[in-house]
């Protein structure tokens, strides 16, 4: 039995020569109960980076670690002070060799969470000082870039206690008043030199700034919104008005306490400073507020600004939401389809595929499929669209629901630039489109057509063979 033993040693240290992570788990166990001192060294060991992780070897690399957090872990209640530092230490280590490890699968990022949460509950076993525990904490906080770390004030609370909250408030006030304001930057216009100059000045302010100025916003907004201090909130919101979504989250903030003349107010300075920008969701509050105060009027004005500058079927709606209490709702739909018509008789073709789509989602949503089957016949529509209509006939205009099929099913397999699906998704909604055709043309009678109609698809499109797997499967015919 003893040499079976020796044998096994020394077959596990050939092992080792080959196997790090299993050479620093022997390594841990048998030096489990040195100090401190070993295990810093077994974390150093096991995150060690030679070159760069890639994705297969990640996962091993990520198992070595978290042997070694599994140790830490297991040191907590002999020693909770010296595990509290070896914790912040191997948070050190792992957020230094994150940038050399394909951690597509988020394996170190777990890593992290077990660190923190080892070093709470080390924390809660040594009970530190709270005041200089805080100060620390607010730190970590400040120079967090994965995550780790955030929202401490709630996490370690009761740890902390009243003195370390405090502690941690007094510091984190410092250090915001350090940061001077930032004003919204003046409007370029629509001139684009301008607007590359003022973009270029931006960034260069922002590399000047602070970096903790993200952090500490954050941090100041959970102490405001904690001690349910509106005006502290919107003080620290108003702080940096360099982007739009600052006066987004001024009106959002002031809509949740139901001070709407002040919501109304960011919302309007909102869209004055940055009235140059598209996309910024502005309108949409200005709109939202205006209505709320009753000035249905400037309401529909905004609503039709946020129509014309990128419209969509959501806008639409929107403006003649916005049109009901006007009574005004057939005025501005009518305007509205005018402004449509209009603007694709200058575009080119992919840009009218796009507006043509929504005149037949318009017609749709009105339940004018006469309308809407004239627009779909007049050019290139969305396919998603070109379904619901052939749907929305399949009732009552069932020929022109199998024409709309026969159309989608040939424009599908003639494309070659759908950037969200693959070809064989493309082959399958074919197929699938195919499918619903013959059901149609079995209540039609129109059997031979749809049969002649499967064979040409099916003598065109041969070569390519997953479809034509995926059609002999579906036995249409």
């Amino acid at each position: 039995m003893k040499q079976d033993i020796a044998w096994l040693a020394e077959t596990l240290l050939e092992q080792t020569y080959d196997d790090n992570r299993l050479f620093n788990k022997l390594h841990l166990l048998a030096t489990q109960s040195s100090g401190a001192s070993d295990l810093r060294a077994a974390i150093d060991r096991a995150i060690e980076v030679h070159g760069f992780v890639e994705y297969d070897e990640a996962g091993g690399f990520a198992g070595g670690v978290h042997d070694v957090i599994d140790a830490l872990g297991q040191a907590v209640e002999s020693d909770p002070k010296q595990v509290a530092g070896l914790c912040l230490h191997a948070m050190k280590r792992v957020k230094e060799a994150i940038g050399y490890v394909d951690d597509s699968n988020g394996e170190l990022g777990q890593c992290m969470v077990r660190i923190q949460d080892i070093h709470l509950a080390a924390c809660k076993a040594s009970k530190p000082e709270p005041r200089a525990l805080a100060r620390q904490l607010l730190q970590l906080e400040l120079d967090s870039e994965y995550g780790e770390f955030h929202n401490t004030l709630e996490t370690y609370g009761a740890v902390l206690g009243k003195k370390g909250i405090e502690e941690y408030k007094r510091a984190a006030r410092k250090e915001w008043d350090k940061l001077p304001p930032r004003e919204t930057p003046p409007s370029p216009g629509r001139d684009p030199i301008v607007r590359d100059l003022l973009q270029w000045r931006r960034k260069r302010d922002e590399l000047k700034d602070s970096p903790h100025r993200y952090a500490l916003t954050r941090i100041m907004t959970g102490i405001a919104r904690r001690a349910r201090d509106t005006d502290g909130l919107i003080a620290v919101l108003n702080k940096d008005l360099t982007h739009a979504r600052a006066y987004a989250d001024l009106v959002e903030v002031c809509r949740e306490c139901k001070r709407y003349d002040e919501a109304l107010e960011w919302a309007r300075k909102g869209v004055e400073a940055f009235k140059h920008e598209s996309h910024t969701g502005l309108d949409s509050l200005l709109a939202e507020e205006l209505k709320r105060s009753g000035d249905h009027t400037q309401a529909i004005e905004v609503a039709w600004r946020l129509f014309t500058g990128s419209p969509y079927i959501e806008d639409f709606n929107q403006l003649l939401e916005y049109a009901n209490p006007l009574k005004a709702q057939e005025h501005w739909r009518d305007k509205a389809v005018g402004h449509l018509r209009k603007t694709m008789s200058k575009q080119q073709e992919w840009q009218a595929m796009e507006t043509r789509t929504l005149l037949v989602e318009i017609f749709l949503g009105e339940r004018n499929i006469e309308m809407a089957l004239q627009e779909a016949d007049s050019g290139r529509c969305r396919w998603e669209t070109l379904t619901k209509l052939a749907e929305a006939c399949r009732m009552e205009r069932p020929r022109e629901a199998l024409n709309v099929y026969y159309r989608l099913v040939s424009e599908i397999l003639q494309s070659t630039i759908n950037a969200h699906s693959t070809p064989h998704h493309r082959y399958k909604q074919a197929v699938d489109l195919m499918r619903q055709a013959q059901d149609l043309s079995n209540k039609l009678g129109s059997n031979d057509e749809f049969n002649q109609w499967h064979d040409s698809i099916y003598g065109q499109y041969k070569h390519k063979r997953t479809f034509r797997k995926l059609l002999d499967q579906a036995k249409l015919a």
